[in-house]
């Protein structure tokens, strides 16, 4: 399937759902089946009305555990969101960053060894950021790297996320 069909149907999907947690937890499906990851191995941040810090949507038991700030100096989120343009880091546990997404929540989890950032643009006006990523004890081999083609997907994912999140 091409990548402009599957935001077609994530777009419809998206926008059949009647209520904010049945989006949230769609979306999060598809990006699973998408990019064969685990629902603990994918973030959803908003940005606050304020513009100037992200709170989690996704997962949903680190809803309450605060804020980044938009300026954080080492948040892949943060600089993701400042530049407006995707990333990916398939040496992620060797780069020096915030901790959050390993850190909180019901389940303690791997490292995050290779992950994928996406800023979630309305336009040009940007509402949030997601993030894919792939967890395990160690980077190796075992733990398929991410492509450019995938960030390239999503991205363009990210800005559908951005008009039902």
């Amino acid at each position: 399937m091409k990548l402009e069909e599957i935001c077609a149907r994530l777009d419809a999907l998206l926008a059949s759902r009647p209520g904010a947690a049945e989006r949230v937890e769609s979306a999060v499906d598809a990006l699973c089946r998408i990019f064969a990851v685990d629902k603990h191995e994918v973030a959803i941040f908003a940005l606050g009305g304020d513009q100037d810090a992200f709170s989690f949507i996704w997962p949903d038991d680190l809803r309450k555990s605060g804020s980044i700030p938009f300026t954080a100096d080492r948040s892949l989120l943060a600089l993701t969101a400042r530049q407006k343009r995707g990333s990916l880091n398939n040496n992620f546990a060797s780069t020096p960053h915030l901790f959050v997404f390993e850190s909180f929540g019901k389940e303690k989890t791997a490292p995050i060894q290779r992950i994928m950032s996406a800023p979630m643009l309305k336009g040009e006006e940007l509402v949030g950021v997601v993030q894919v990523c792939r967890k395990g004890a160690d980077g190796g081999l075992s733990l398929r790297k991410f492509t450019e083609p995938e960030l390239a997907a999503l991205c363009a994912i990210a800005n559908v996320l951005a008009r039902h999140l």
